[in-house]
C-alpha cells in the first residue's frame, strides 16, 4: 500500500499512518465469504471504472454546449461508463444477497477512496489536503466501524 500512496506524491505520514490503518481494515475483509469478497472486488473495479469513464467522456470541449453534450452522447467512454454501472448493479445485488446491508454499505463505501485515487493518476486532479484528510476519515470510518460489524 504505501508504495501506491508514494506515486501519489503524499506526504511520508500519510503511507505511515496508512500502514498503521491496514490491519483494522483487513479483519473487516476477512469477515466476508470468497464469493462476498469477489463481489466487493468487482463493486469497486465497476464503481471506479463507471466513474473514470465518465469523467473521460465528460471533458470534451467544443464551441457550444450542445456540441459538446452531442459528443459526450456519441463517445465510446459514456456508453462504457454506463454498462459499467449496470453491470455494477447486478453486482451489488449479489453482494447484498451474501452479506448485512450494514456491512454492504461500509465495504462499499472505500469506493470514494479508490475513485478519488485514480482521478488523481489517470486525470491528475487535485488533492489538497481537506481532501485527503476526507478520504482518511472514510477509511477510518470504514475500519473502526468494520471491526464492531458481526
Amino acid at each position: 500500500m504505501t508504495n501506491i500512496l508514494m506515486h501519489l506524491s503524499l506526504p511520508p505520514e500519510t503511507t505511515r499512518f496508512c500502514d498503521k490503518l491496514l490491519p483494522p481494515f483487513t479483519s473487516l475483509i476477512f469477515a466476508l465469504s470468497n464469493l462476498a469478497i469477489l463481489f466487493w472486488l468487482l463493486n469497486i473495479i465497476l464503481d471506479t471504472a463507471g466513474h473514470l469513464a465518465f469523467k473521460s467522456a465528460a471533458i470534451a470541449e467544443h464551441e457550444t454546449e450542445w456540441q459538446r453534450w452531442k459528443s459526450m452522447l456519441a463517445s465510446p467512454p459514456l456508453w462504457i461508463g454506463i454498462s459499467c454501472f449496470c453491470l455494477e448493479f447486478i453486482v451489488w445485488l449479489a453482494l447484498l444477497s451474501l452479506v448485512p446491508l450494514s456491512m454492504g454499505m461500509l465495504v462499499g463505501s472505500i469506493n470514494i477512496v479508490i475513485v478519488m485515487l485514480a482521478g488523481k493518476l489517470l486525470f491528475g486532479e487535485r488533492l489538497d489536503r481537506m481532501r485527503i484528510i476526507g478520504m482518511w476519515l472514510v477509511t477510518i470510518g470504514v475500519a473502526l466501524a468494520g471491526g464492531f460489524v458481526s
